[in-house]
């Protein structure tokens, strides 16, 4: 198929969205504490503010990463003082893991980033006529099975 001029303005956009979003995820923030904090970490804490007190074979089970893995996560972030882990009184070999206080200010600020992105998503669509919202569902679900075809 030919590509179109319009058509070359959705790809460079949409390349040009997805440099931004690599760059995003290689880039350290400090999410309103005094200790930089990766992408992983700071999923890491999310996942852990949704279930305080799982353990590492739950955040394993939880990412669909290995349990050596997320123990080096763990690691870094009880090092940063974003979290603690504390033994499992109902299995003394098993560790529960619990956000700080510091941990907790930097998940709430990664959920206010998050409002903000969605809030910005929600205000284009809102602008939007419905079959084209639905043409951009469209797009985008063909384009994320398609890519997960050839990545």
């Amino acid at each position: 198929m030919p590509l179109s001029e319009k058509n070359a303005d959705i790809i460079h956009y949409l390349l040009k969205i997805i440099a931004r979003y690599e760059k995003f995820m290689k880039t350290a923030r400090n999410y309103g504490t005094d200790v930089p904090i990766h992408y992983s970490e700071i999923h890491m804490i999310s996942a852990i503010a949704k279930n305080p007190g799982i353990h590492i074979s739950g955040l394993a089970e939880y990412f669909g990463y290995t349990r050596g893995a997320v123990s080096e996560v763990v690691a870094k972030l009880e090092k940063k003082d974003l979290l603690v882990k504390e033994v499992d009184p109902e299995n003394l070999s098993r560790l529960k893991l619990f956000l700080t206080k510091k941990g907790e200010g930097a998940h709430g600020e990664h959920s206010r980033y998050h409002g903000m992105v969605n809030d910005l998503i929600l205000k284009i669509l809102k602008g939007m006529p419905p079959g084209h919202v639905e043409a951009i569902r469209t797009f985008l679900q063909g384009l994320s099975e398609g890519l997960s075809s050839i990545l």
